[in-house]
């Protein structure tokens, strides 16, 4: 329960022929970790098909292309086929593939390419339609337009300020051998048709260019009933080829989804390829598996390779290689994301997600202590358990957390007394309805006995820590390295603590009872600075390293005491914050008293400050509470005793959305 699953290191040698589909076989099983062999170690050449590998990305290239052209949703829930290849080999998967997806694709590419042709088509349509419209308006025959024997023609908008400015310069240039046409205007511009000479045409064209004339240039010869009739033709051979387009989706979306996944399989596997070494004919894989799971791995294997394969397993020599796989009971397995986030436990320490689940919700329960707004942390619990939680496995545990924390904040709240940040409504709705008194001290009303508590928590906590790194190193066989650091550690605590507890803070008063402060502090100092000679001890220690051993331990002689008083003074935020919440509530019933003096519509007022700022202090002081629970956890206690680390456990597995193999069914 608090190490990680058992695992073994493997290495597979099997026949070449039978490499692909036992790949494809370790994928489905979804158990195994395969890690890259070292070629060179083994004098082994690397195996991968690099020839298979491009034509897999190349039909893979074409079924996108096929999905982006159908519009078809990558994500859609479908119900999984069998296209009856699904337990061949590459090669005759990728056969299979090629030769449905391009009879999809003769259907599908020339009617995509035609909408692209129409569209541009309609386009410019649509602008000469434009253009006709507003020359049919003014009068104006578009064969006008442009050259005729004689003339040349120009009709555009352009501002009237500009206006004489034309004049001047076409008088200039053509000597009044030129005519202007005034048109109704359209959004601030005027239609103006300009006539010249035909022979004066790129001297019109250049004084245009000159001033701000938009210029009417039609880009078909058809006339605007011409240009109607096409456009509807356009239309109507648009909606067709979409309408087929439509068709063929819902005819082979369900295929091209379960082919394209066939192949993104394949492609994981030739990945798998990659990482393998072989020699002429046996190839070699690597990786890592769970104890309890190879009894099915090698039945697995053996079955596809049909016996030519051989096992060899290894007991972990290096725990920093290790993946890990956390073990922990389903009540506090939602907890895991929050050690994770701090880092994946090493295969040989404790993972202390279990013991967090116990002391995170107590802790958070001592800070927020209240029945009713501890019911409201429930209920938001419940609600994100239950309707945000739907493929987010994240909300899911933090919808648990919270719930976790909220029955502890409504223990603590009868513990203290408090309904609602009230002691009142305590008073009448629980103890003068149900009989049931406070039962135990309040934070607000014996504050100096809740702070030794919330000392009294950290000490445990802390305590816990430091004995789960003693049984870390007992575990691995690291007798004296538990006794040179967490043993003597927890001495000098417990020591530090009862001489508090003692003598009291009065630091002269210790130095009164001389024997007890040398057993209580002074034996795990001189233990501390002879911590690494400790260390050493089953190595063999040469006089002439004693000292260099003793003068690395010199600054731990004043960091570790330090430590553990900073640490042990940083659990005062549970007494902090259990103060601060009994304080703003006081505030918040302060602030809507003051409405009771407006009559009627003060109560309304009262009433809705209290619910409004009830809401508000709840989800903002729930968030901080939570956040410092946290940090208690992480800064104070993850460092007495965990690395974190670890690597986390990432086997090859094989996930089939819209396939499925027969033969399994």
């Amino acid at each position: 329960m608090l190490r990680a699953t058992r695992m073994k290191k493997f290495n597979v040698l099997i026949l070449d022929r039978y490499l692909d589909l036992a790949i494809r076989e370790i994928g489905e099983f979804g158990y195994a970790q395969i890690i890259g062999t070292d070629t060179e170690k083994f004098k082994l050449e690397e195996g991968p098909d690099v020839e298979l590998y491009d034509r897999i990305l190349l039909v893979l290239g074409r079924i996108n292309n096929i999905i982006n052209i159908l519009g078809i949703n990558r994500e859609k829930s479908l119900k999984p086929i069998s296209l009856g290849v699904e337990d061949k080999n590459p090669e005759e998967i990728l056969e299979y593939v090629e030769n449905e997806i391009e009879k999809i694709e003769n259907k599908v590419l020339e009617k995509y390419s035609r909408p692209n042709e129409l569209t541009a088509e309609e386009e410019n349509l649509k602008a000469d339609e434009y253009i006709l419209r507003i020359l049919k308006i003014n009068n104006i025959k578009p064969q006008y337009l442009n050259e005729s024997e004689f003339l040349y023609t120009v009709a555009g908008f352009m501002s009237k300020k500009y206006l004489n400015e034309l004049k001047n310069k076409l008088e200039e240039k053509f000597n009044r051998k030129f005519a202007i046409i005034t048109g109704d205007e359209l959004d601030g511009n005027t239609l103006f048709v300009i006539l010249c000479m035909k022979y004066n045409s790129n001297d019109l064209d250049k004084i245009l260019a000159g001033i701000r004339f938009e210029r009417l240039e039609l880009k078909t010869k058809l006339s605007l009933k011409e240009i109607e009739k096409r456009l509807d033709k356009i239309r109507k051979e648009k909606h067709e080829i979409i309408s087929y387009l439509d068709n063929i989706r819902s005819e082979y979306e369900q295929r091209i989804l379960a082919m394209r996944e066939l192949i993104e399989i394949e492609k994981n596997n030739q990945n798998i390829r990659f990482m393998l070494g072989k020699t002429k004919r046996v190839y070699v894989l690597e990786g890592w598996i769970p104890e309890e799971k190879i009894p099915e791995f090698e039945s697995r294997v053996e079955r596809i390779a049909k016996g030519n394969v051989l096992f060899k397993y290894y007991d972990p020599e290096d725990a920093e290689s290790v993946p890990i796989i956390m073990k922990n009971p389903a009540f506090s397995k939602p907890f895991e994301p929050l050690t994770k986030a701090f880092g994946i436990p090493r295969y040989d320490e404790i993972d202390p997600t279990t013991v967090m689940a116990i002391s995170f919700p107590i802790i958070y329960g001592l800070m927020f202590g209240d029945i009713g707004h501890g019911f409201m942390i429930l209920l938001i619990g419940i609600v994100m358990l239950k309707f945000l939680s739907k493929g987010n496995d994240g909300i899911k545990s933090l919808g648990i957390i919270l719930m976790y924390c909220g029955i502890l904040s409504m223990f603590f709240g009868l513990a203290y007394g408090d309904l609602f940040g009230s002691h009142e409504l305590f008073h009448e709705y629980v103890t003068e309805s149900l009989g049931i008194k406070r039962l135990w001290i309040s934070p607000v009303e014996e504050s100096q006995e809740f702070l030794i508590v919330a000392f009294i928590v950290g000490f445990i906590h802390m305590t816990i820590g430091i004995t789960l790194r003693f049984i870390n190193y007992t575990m691995n066989g690291k007798f004296f390295h538990a006794i040179a650091g967490p043993f003597i550690q927890q001495w000098l605590f417990t020591g530090g603590v009862l001489l508090i507890v003692k003598k009291g803070p009065n630091f002269m008063s210790w130095f009164e009872d001389p024997f007890f402060v040398f057993m209580a502090v002074g034996v795990p100092l001189i233990g501390i600075l002879f911590s690494d000679v400790i260390k050493h001890i089953p190595e063999g220690i040469k006089p002439r390293d004693l000292f260099k051993l003793i003068k690395s331990t010199l600054l731990e002689v004043y960091e570790i005491p330090v430590g553990l008083l900073a640490n042990t003074l940083s659990y005062a935020r549970i007494f902090a914050l259990a103060l601060v919440h009994a304080g703003l509530f006081i505030a918040l019933f302060s602030i809507a008293e003051i409405f009771t003096m407006m009559g009627s519509i003060g109560v309304i007022l009262e009433t809705l400050t209290i619910i409004i700022g009830t809401f508000v202090l709840v989800a903002l002081e729930g968030f901080i509470v939570f956040l410092h629970t946290l940090r208690l956890h992480y800064y104070e206690w993850f460092t007495k005793f965990y690395s974190a680390s670890g690597i986390e456990y990432m086997p090859y597995k094989i996930r089939r959305l819209y396939t499925y193999v027969k033969s399994k069914s």
